[in-house]
């Protein structure tokens, strides 16, 4: 019995010991560490307090690792290819520009925190050409008398997620060919998202005191929602803009101010001071549905691809033959100005009885017409 259990316990220990004995023999060779740097371990260069005034001078990634309040001034970026990434924390401050692009450099990044609180402009990036900024809140920064903006930047730069919140100029100033993307332009003191050329899309601007979303030439404007605009207008659109599916309303003048040689198409404009839309020069108004406002639609110069085709001195044969818009206009103004009101037109005063008595009649199906005051004209 003592041998056989000696026998057991003799096994099942040589099977350990075979199980868990190696090769002691070491690899030829100089042996180096396996432990990774510090460098490779966070190869980001971190960004504190204590560097302020920072300069960034060599291509990289840098990142904050707590909030930067200075009374100087804040991170000038002076080299290409430079990713920074604010991490959530906020950089507040300081006699100039919270961060600034020294000369004109490309594939730059900025991105995830707040800069606010800035004498001058949040971000001052007119030299960033091809370049990105994220999830960024830039608020309450420079002046309207020296024209300093929330987020300003080059050509051909993306802006997405970004909210300008009560700068002293354009919450955005955007240059060429950007592209611009669930955005929030917010009670800035002039324009809200001041766009070159590009595409707006899906961003909300509200109670901005110029126009909530302006171009200066050939943009898209899509998704967009541009509301209570002190002095000016919901969507101000440059010679050759697309507008398609927008909200303006509540806006001190036009609810839409139309290009030259664009298009307007399945927006919603409404309870604006001025007209719905107004639009002249070889445009296009399609679709659209204005509700409450001075004058419905207000073009002016001729009108492309037959759908809105007004001139100076029309006859009602041109008219009728050439109102194709198919667009829903509501309002329930003054009887004096009823048939303006009614088509959503402004049109020249001596062709006005000659379109009271047969508009209704031969184009009912048109247009969709309703006017509170007149109804028997509905």
């Amino acid at each position: 019995m003592r041998s056989r259990m000696t026998l057991v316990i003799a096994a099942t220990i040589g099977v350990v010991v075979s199980v868990r004995a190696g090769d002691l023999t070491p690899p030829s060779g100089v042996i180096g560490p396996t432990m990774k740097t510090l460098t490779e371990v966070e190869p980001r260069t971190a960004i504190r307090a204590a560097d302020m005034p920072k300069l960034i001078s060599s291509p990289g990634s840098y990142y904050f690792v707590e909030n930067i309040a200075t009374t100087g001034n804040g991170i000038a970026i002076n080299s290409d290819d430079v990713t920074l990434d604010l991490m959530g924390f906020t950089l507040s401050g300081g006699t100039l520009s919270g961060i600034t692009v020294a000369t004109t450099h490309k594939n730059i990044t900025i991105k995830n925190g707040i800069v606010r609180g800035w004498a001058q402009s949040g971000i001052l990036a007119y030299n960033a050409v091809d370049s990105h900024f994220e999830n960024l809140i830039i608020a309450n920064n420079g002046s309207v008398v020296n024209n300093d903006r929330g987020l300003g930047t080059g050509d051909g730069c993306v802006v997405s997620n970004c909210t300008s919140v009560e700068n002293g100029s354009d919450g955005f100033w955007l240059g060429n060919a950007n592209i611009v993307t669930n955005c929030v332009a917010r009670g800035n003191g002039r324009f809200g998202i001041n766009l070159s050329s590009g595409t707006v899309r899906n961003c909300t601007a509200r109670n901005n005191v110029n126009s909530g979303i302006r171009s200066t030439q050939g943009a898209v404007i899509e998704g967009c929602t541009a509301s209570g605009s002190t002095t000016l207008h919901g969507i101000q659109a440059g010679n050759g803009t697309i507008v398609r599916n927008c909200i303006t309303e509540n806006n001190a003048g036009s609810g839409i101010l139309g290009p030259i040689g664009g298009e307007v198409r399945d927006c919603q404009s409404r309870d604006n001071g001025a007209d719905g839309i107004q639009a002249s020069g070889n445009s296009t108004i399609i679709g659209n549905n204005c509700n409450d406002n001075a004058v419905g639609i207000n073009v002016s110069g001729r009108m492309r691809d037959r759908r809105l085709d007004i001139v100076s001195g029309i006859t009602e044969a041109s008219f009728l033959r050439h109102c194709r818009s198919a667009c829903h206009l509501v309002d329930d103004r003054p009887p004096d100005i009823f048939l303006a009101q009614t088509i959503g037109l402004t049109v020249p005063g001596h062709v006005a009885h000659l379109m009271r008595s047969s508009f209704h009649r031969r184009h009912e199906n048109q247009f969709i017409l309703r006017h509170k005051t007149r109804p028997n004209d509905a």
